[in-house]
Formats: structure tokens, sequence, C-alpha cells
């Protein structure tokens, strides 16, 4: 199946040289119950079981998430931090005050990149319009 994409012409702090960004249209957003059922025919496991490891590994990855949690041959997960900084008064020093998870980063192993070396491509742009 091919990647769907759209060319949408760049507005704002983009570099002017581009004059056109690439934009991956989403096809479909796909559940553990999908992945789960496509899992059990390539491999001995059940479903269940593909539902209750991923239940698993979401739990131990949040416990974890104060280090870089590597799943080999997927990619790296780290924590993104935001905050108020402040300047302690006493002792001069910065600190968070209000410190949040912003988000979850991701780094792919080159592995999981090479997977997807052929993967195909359809530009989108111009069949409903940009």
């Amino acid at each position: 199946m091919a990647v769907f994409y759209k060319l949408i012409k760049t507005h704002g702090a983009l570099p002017k040289n581009a004059e056109y960004r690439v934009v991956a249209v989403e096809n479909e957003t796909v559940g553990v119950k999908h992945l789960a059922q496509r899992i059990q025919e390539a491999t001995s496991l059940t479903p269940s079981d593909v539902v209750a490891a991923v239940s698993a590994l979401k739990d131990e990855m949040a416990l974890k998430m104060g280090n870089n949690v590597h799943l080999p041959g997927l990619g790296y997960f780290s924590l993104a931090v935001k905050g108020d900084i402040y300047e302690d008064p006493h002792t001069h020093h910065r600190r968070l005050n209000n410190p949040k998870v912003r988000t979850v980063k991701f780094r792919p192993d080159t592995e999981f990149l090479e997977s997807l070396d052929d993967s195909q491509f359809e530009n989108m742009t111009y069949r409903f319009g940009t």
C-alpha cells in the first residue's frame, strides 16, 4: 500500500528557498486489536497475548521514563520536560517550577528506518484539491 502525501505551499518561518513542503496524508489509525490480529497470523501468539504484552510494556515504560528506553530494532523513547524557569533569590541558581511531561520523544533505530526503504509514495495534492 502506498504512502499518500500532499505538497503544500510554505508560509511563515520556513526557508525562502522551500516553496512547498511535503505533508503525509494520514489514511487511518490502526489499533492494537488489528495489530494483534496481524501478529497472530505471523507468529504463534494469540491476540490476547499481544494485547497483554503491549499493556505490560506501556506500564513498564512509564515507570522507566526517567531513563531512555531502548526497544532494539524499533528505537529510543525519552521524555521532553516543560515548566517555568526561575532564578532562586538565595543561591541565584536557575530552577524549574511546576515541571511536567511535555511529550515523549521517539528516535527510530537504523534497522527500523531501513525496513521502510521500500515504501511506495503517491502524490495526492491534486486529487482532492490543494
